[in-house]
């Protein structure tokens, strides 16, 4: 029997950015953990979010999350998920398509969302709402946050010459 190690990214204060084994881009926001195998063995690319991560997944990657009752998965597209502590779980869809589940599969079929939509499934009554993605939810694009997080991570994976 092979053993699994699992890694726990844990952003505390600040927001954070790194890459998971298959080489999926992952904002995590402040406050929020992400756990994840260290070598994806299986064809699913299975992740658990607690909090608030943007995700750009890597081509090819057959990306699960995992968040409260709901399993996002994408079609190589990017998305944000937002799994709050009172059970409210926020899924936006950027670019692309998207399909959220539930774990527990009685509880709601399965639901495709695309770029600009956003589904909030609410675990403690069992309720879905779709709409349209509000910009005030948009913390990716907030101050240049993103292109700032962007071009650190670029910095470090390709560092300049400095002959």
């Amino acid at each position: 029997r092979r053993r699994v190690v699992m890694i726990a990214v844990s952003s505390e204060d600040s927001g954070m950015v790194f890459r998971l084994p298959d080489n999926t881009l992952v904002y995590l926001n402040k406050f929020s953990k992400l756990t994840y195998p260290e070598k994806f063995t299986d064809a699913a690319h299975l992740v658990h979010l607690s909090g608030e991560a943007y995700f750009e997944p890597a081509v090819g990657s057959n990306l699960f999350v995992q968040c409260h009752d709901t399993r996002i998965r994408a079609f190589g597209s990017a998305f944000n998920v937002k799994g709050m502590r009172d059970g409210i779980v926020e899924i936006s869809a950027i670019d692309g398509e998207i399909e959220i589940s539930a774990e527990n599969e009685g509880y709601f079929s399965p639901v495709r969302i695309g770029s600009g939509e956003q589904l909030i499934y609410d675990t403690q009554i069992k309720a879905l709402t779709k709409s349209k993605v509000a910009r005030k939810d948009r913390w990716w694009k907030k101050g240049g946050f993103r292109t700032f997080i962007r071009n650190f991570f670029n910095r470090i994976i390709h560092p300049r010459d400095t002959r």
